[in-house]
Parts: C-alpha cells; structure tokens; sequence
C-alpha cells in the first residue's frame, strides 16, 4: 500500500513540474521563453467632466453638472474648480450678448452647489477666489458640483439669440505644512 501510493505521488510530482501553462502562447521543444504585451493608461489625477454646452430654459436658466473620473488625490491634495474672473463682464455679473445687436446684453447670476452641501452660493467676479464650484478631496471623489445660470432678463432686452463663455479655472491643490 505505502509502495502504491509512493508512485501515484511521484507520477502526480512529475506531471505537476512538467505542466507549462502560458495563455495565447505557443512554446515549442526549440524555444524557452514566450512574451506577451500588455496595456496600461494612466489618466493622470484627474478627469474632470464639464458640459460644453448649456441652453437655458424659457425661464433664463439651467444648470451644469460636474463631477470627476479617475481621481487619485492623496491626503493633502485637492482638485478644485472655480468660475474663471475672464468669464464676467466689467461689472459682477456673467454676461451674454446678443447674436446680432452689440447693445444686447443679459447680466446672469451664478449658484454653485454640491451633493454633499445644502443650498447655493452665488458666484461672482469679486468672489471666484474664495467660491469654488466644488473642491474634490480624496473623502469626497464620488460629489457632483452644479452651477445654476439664472439670466435677468429685463423688459427692456432685444428679442433674439443670446450667447456667452463661461470659462473654468481647474487646479491640483496641495497642502503645505510648516514645520516648527
């Protein structure tokens, strides 16, 4: 019995050391090495995703979503989002112009909100600094930060098309500690 089951291991031993495995690769008497490719992206620390167009409602307004892909911040790093101060007019408000008639403007306010926070903040030029649209942390990858446009239309505005850019300021924040 102890002989019968020293050569079952021994075959079993034997089979096991002899056995190659290799996926989608032939490896002939000839030849002892086998390669394979492989593919790896890398995205960076970020992906954020902004709408490239926005069409108001009858009302004036609509809102944008953004969120983030692809995020790999550590602790200490964050990717904010801001309303760049190129998008307003001389004045504090987002402007846009009419299609055809120089002298047609429509003044919006800005609101930035999040999932994770409660109510709007209004944007303006003189506050693009300290108002981010949304601040992405490594506890916080999954939130989607909105901007509401809401255009003032006033009486007095020209019929017709009306169009503007809002362009964004994207950074990677990191925080610096001073050592005492």
């Amino acid at each position: 019995m102890k002989r019968a089951l020293t050569i079952i291991m021994a075959f079993t031993l034997l089979f096991v050391c002899l056995t190659v495995n290799v996926s989608a690769t032939t490896v002939d008497q000839n030849g002892s090495s086998a390669s394979t490719s492989l593919e790896f992206s890398l995205h960076g620390q970020y992906a954020i995703t902004i709408p490239s167009e926005l069409e108001l409602y009858s009302d004036g307004c609509g809102t944008l979503q953004i969120s983030a892909d692809y995020v790999h911040l550590t602790e200490g790093e964050s990717a904010v989002i801001k309303v760049s101060k190129d998008s307003f007019g001389d004045n504090d408000y987002f402007e846009l112009h009419h299609m055809y008639n120089s002298e047609g403007i429509i003044e919006c306010l800005l609101y930035a909100s999040t999932l994770s926070t409660s109510g709007f903040r209004e944007i303006r030029k003189s506050n693009t600094e300290t108002e981010p649209i949304i601040t992405y942390t490594p506890d916080n990858i999954g939130d989607i930060g909105y901007l509401q446009v809401n255009a003032l239309v006033q009486p007095s505005s020209f019929a017709g098309n009306y169009v503007g850019t809002l362009m964004f300021d994207i950074s990677l924040e990191i925080e610096t500690t001073v050592e005492e």
